[in-house]
């Protein structure tokens, strides 16, 4: 059976297959070029399809972190005083502990970094953490939020932390 997908006007879109209701997300427009085992051919937009439970080839993608709806999500890793790796995930939560340097980020990797404690101390300058304006935040109240960017494996750029949240 064929499906008459829509042309999507974004990435992202999702559609609904009216007969039997999968869903299926737009992951690139068109045109796309497809690298098959025999042939390379030119597709109009490539779709996922996202509720295929049984599927060994997207069963997966909700555990992956790809929504119906098309957001991202992850689940939200714990930083040991020995241990902050970035290949585990891009959400991380610490209590009151020394944060360790992170390590095995990925150039252009990004997250938030939730603090349900007040630091006992960070990293000093000069490791992988570089701190907006050279020093180590100053954490008062919690919740807080710290946004990071990974500039580079041996750079990880942190942002302005968001105190006291209710």
């Amino acid at each position: 059976m064929a499906i008459d997908f829509p042309i999507p006007s974004s990435v992202g879109e999702t559609f609904t297959e009216p007969t039997n209701g999968n869903v299926y997300i737009c992951a690139q427009l068109s045109p796309a070029v497809w690298w098959g085992s025999v042939t390379t051919g030119n597709l109009d937009s490539i779709y996922l399809r996202l509720n295929a439970a049984n599927d060994p080839l997207t069963g997966d993608l909700d555990t992956e972190g790809v929504r119906a709806d098309g957001q991202v999500s992850g689940v939200q890793q714990s930083i040991t005083t020995n241990t902050w790796d970035l290949s585990l995930g891009n959400y991380w939560t610490a209590g009151v502990i020394a944060v360790p340097q992170p390590i095995n980020g990925v150039e252009g990797q990004s997250g938030l970094l939730t603090l349900t404690g007040i630091p006992s101390s960070w990293p000093a300058t000069g490791g992988t953490l570089k701190y907006a304006g050279g020093s180590a935040p100053v954490i008062t109240e919690v919740p807080a939020i710290v946004p990071f960017y990974v500039q580079s494996p041996t750079s990880v750029l942190l942002g302005a932390v968001t105190q006291d949240l209710t």
